[in-house]
């Protein structure tokens, strides 16, 4: 498709329905709506409510883009606040119900950027306090299957990112805060040693990004303002911190172009914050505060499931600042 400066001084395309291919700066009126458009980026970015989520789940895992996402284990709150087997998959409107993973949890890191037919679950917490487990599965599309433990004591609250063949996770809680790293190859676990531990000790961190190139940001203790980034060999703390302090949120994107949102105390929980690679800067707030929840996606279509505050059962869909956006021209 032609773009701004292709038609600039050019006859306007007239069409019964909007393009499909459009580029920013193109220009067009559809002769149905009788509307002249453009296609411009959004100025900011924006949250919108999407499909409601089948339980009221909070301390649940994700993996996968914006409109083909995967959803899986969780508390069921309010009480008895107990682990579930639950998994979904969500098409970008309505979420359906998946077999069941084999072993009920919550609080499981995963590899955020994998997807409907290549998910991966790690670790969570079996019941309540002191049920930590180092158990692992994999999702393939039809059935959730367990693979090699994790390679560390059992653990709760560890943060995954990267795809099932190569995934990353480190952190979490099992009776005391950690700063461990481990990565994954689809088969086997490796345990990286002192030289790859994180500089301070955490967990309900959330990180986004790659085996070798990762964020971390916040977690409880030492404080939920530290960001660490990851370099394929080692952790590197930034000198940034959030503009809203908190801890238990979700993020989505890269480790230089990401969305970070959520988390706790409440007061806080609905900021959202992009990050560059250097600094943060607060965007558009989330419709409903929580922590805890799904997060997955990339830095202009996240998405946010579930979570504890009064979200369990719903989704939030983020629409980063500089997404396309088809605007109506007036002359206003």
């Amino acid at each position: 498709m032609a773009t701004y400066y292709d038609i600039f001084g050019q006859k306007v395309q007239y069409l019964s329905s909007d393009p499909s291919d459009v580029q920013i700066g193109q220009v067009w009126y559809n002769s149905t709506s009788n509307t002249a458009k453009v296609q411009g980026a959004t100025a900011s970015g924006v949250w919108s409510a999407g499909g409601t989520y089948p339980i009221n789940g909070t301390n649940i895992s994700g993996a996968g883009p914006q409109t083909a996402a995967i959803a899986f284990g969780a508390r069921v709150y309010p009480g008895p606040n107990g682990p579930t087997n639950v998994s979904n998959t969500y098409d970008g409107s309505s979420w359906t119900a998946t077999p069941p993973i084999n072993t009920s949890r919550s609080n499981s890191g995963s590899a955020k950027n994998g997807s409907q037919t290549a998910a991966l679950m790690i670790a969570g917490n079996t019941g309540g306090g002191g049920t930590e487990t180092n158990v692992c599965e994999e999702y393939n599309g039809s059935t959730w299957a367990s693979v090699n433990n994790y390679p560390v004591s059992a653990r709760e609250h560890d943060q995954g990112t990267g795809i099932q063949t190569l995934a990353l996770c480190s952190a979490g809680y099992t009776g005391s805060y950690i700063t461990t790293t481990c990565t994954y190859d689809g088969v086997n676990w490796t345990a990286l040693g002192s030289p790859s531990n994180m500089n301070g000790a955490r967990f309900s961190g959330t990180t986004c990004g790659t085996q070798t190139a990762a964020i971390m940001f916040g977690g409880t203790s030492p404080t939920g303002v530290n960001v660490e980034s990851w370099n394929g060999s080692t952790w590197s703390e930034e000198a940034a911190s959030f503009n809203t302090p908190r801890n238990a949120g979700g993020s989505a994107g890269t480790s230089t172009n990401a969305v970070f949102f959520g988390g706790e105390p409440t007061g806080n929980g609905a900021a959202t914050e992009t990050w560059d690679g250097t600094s943060f800067a607060t965007t558009g707030s989330m419709a409903t505060p929580r922590y805890s929840m799904a997060s997955n996606g990339t830095a202009l279509a996240a998405l946010c499931t579930g979570g504890s505050g009064a979200g369990e059962n719903t989704t939030e869909e983020f629409t980063g600042a500089g997404s396309p956006e088809t605007q109506t021209i007036t002359t206003s």
